[in-house]
Protein backbone atom coordinates (compact mmCIF):
# COMPACT_ATOMS: atom_id res chain seq x y z
CA UNK A 1 0.00 0.00 0.00
CA UNK A 2 2.57 2.20 0.56
CA UNK A 3 4.17 1.48 -3.03
CA UNK A 4 1.52 2.37 -4.50
CA UNK A 5 0.95 5.77 -2.27
CA UNK A 6 4.42 7.00 -3.34
CA UNK A 7 3.58 6.06 -6.96
CA UNK A 8 0.32 8.10 -6.90
CA UNK A 9 2.53 11.02 -5.14
CA UNK A 10 5.31 11.13 -7.70
CA UNK A 11 3.06 10.91 -10.70
CA UNK A 12 1.07 14.16 -8.92
CA UNK A 13 4.10 15.74 -8.53
CA UNK A 14 5.52 15.21 -12.38
CA UNK A 15 2.22 16.36 -13.71
CA UNK A 16 2.10 19.77 -11.43
CA UNK A 17 6.20 20.66 -12.10
CA UNK A 18 6.68 18.82 -15.74
CA UNK A 19 5.47 20.06 -19.03
CA UNK A 20 7.44 17.34 -21.29
CA UNK A 21 9.62 15.15 -20.78
CA UNK A 22 12.06 13.55 -24.11
CA UNK A 23 14.73 10.85 -23.95
CA UNK A 24 18.12 11.88 -25.67
CA UNK A 25 19.82 10.01 -27.53
CA UNK A 26 23.06 8.61 -26.73
CA UNK A 27 25.31 6.42 -24.50
CA UNK A 28 23.25 5.48 -21.70
CA UNK A 29 19.75 6.79 -21.41
CA UNK A 30 19.22 10.29 -20.59
CA UNK A 31 15.68 12.69 -20.51
CA UNK A 32 15.19 16.27 -21.43
CA UNK A 33 12.69 17.60 -19.02
CA UNK A 34 10.99 20.77 -19.19
CA UNK A 35 9.88 22.13 -16.38
CA UNK A 36 5.71 23.62 -16.67
CA UNK A 37 6.37 27.81 -16.77
CA UNK A 38 4.46 28.77 -14.23
CA UNK A 39 6.50 26.55 -11.75
CA UNK A 40 9.83 26.46 -12.89
CA UNK A 41 10.75 28.37 -9.65
CA UNK A 42 9.04 26.62 -7.53
CA UNK A 43 10.37 23.09 -9.31
CA UNK A 44 14.22 24.27 -9.46
CA UNK A 45 14.21 25.25 -5.68
CA UNK A 46 12.84 21.67 -4.59
CA UNK A 47 15.17 19.61 -6.87
CA UNK A 48 18.54 22.27 -5.44
CA UNK A 49 17.15 21.71 -2.11
CA UNK A 50 18.02 17.64 -2.65
CA UNK A 51 21.09 17.88 -4.88
CA UNK A 52 24.46 18.03 -4.45
CA UNK A 53 25.81 21.03 -6.57
CA UNK A 54 29.26 19.97 -8.54
CA UNK A 55 29.63 23.13 -10.45
CA UNK A 56 27.84 26.07 -11.03
CA UNK A 57 27.89 28.43 -14.38
CA UNK A 58 26.96 31.60 -14.03
CA UNK A 59 23.92 30.87 -12.27
CA UNK A 60 22.46 29.75 -15.65
CA UNK A 61 23.38 26.08 -15.29
CA UNK A 62 24.26 23.64 -11.88
CA UNK A 63 25.57 20.79 -12.42
CA UNK A 64 24.70 18.26 -9.87
CA UNK A 65 24.49 14.65 -8.28
CA UNK A 66 21.61 13.07 -6.76
CA UNK A 67 22.05 9.28 -5.45
CA UNK A 68 24.95 8.97 -7.99
CA UNK A 69 22.59 10.09 -10.74
CA UNK A 70 23.95 12.64 -13.20
CA UNK A 71 21.50 16.14 -12.92
CA UNK A 72 22.27 19.15 -14.98
CA UNK A 73 19.62 22.33 -13.85
CA UNK A 74 19.08 25.32 -16.43
CA UNK A 75 17.39 28.48 -15.11
CA UNK A 76 15.54 28.60 -17.99
CA UNK A 77 13.46 25.56 -16.73
CA UNK A 78 14.72 22.64 -18.44
CA UNK A 79 16.99 19.60 -16.63
CA UNK A 80 18.78 16.79 -18.25
CA UNK A 81 19.10 13.63 -16.19
CA UNK A 82 21.62 10.87 -17.33
CA UNK A 83 22.37 7.29 -16.44
CA UNK A 84 18.47 5.71 -16.91
CA UNK A 85 18.12 1.96 -17.84
CA UNK A 86 14.79 3.69 -18.65
CA UNK A 87 11.54 6.25 -18.66
CA UNK A 88 9.90 4.65 -15.51
CA UNK A 89 13.24 4.94 -13.67
CA UNK A 90 14.11 8.48 -14.66
CA UNK A 91 10.41 9.32 -14.01
CA UNK A 92 10.52 7.73 -10.10
CA UNK A 93 14.01 9.26 -9.63
CA UNK A 94 12.40 13.01 -11.06
CA UNK A 95 9.38 12.24 -8.41
CA UNK A 96 11.78 11.74 -5.50
CA UNK A 97 13.65 14.99 -6.69
CA UNK A 98 10.48 17.02 -6.39
CA UNK A 99 9.07 15.48 -3.82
Amino acid sequence: MENLRNSVLKGVLLEKYVGKMDEACGEGKEFIVTLRHDKVNEAISRVLEKVSVEHSVAGMLTKAKYKDKQVDIFRNGKLVIREFHGREEAESFLGELLE
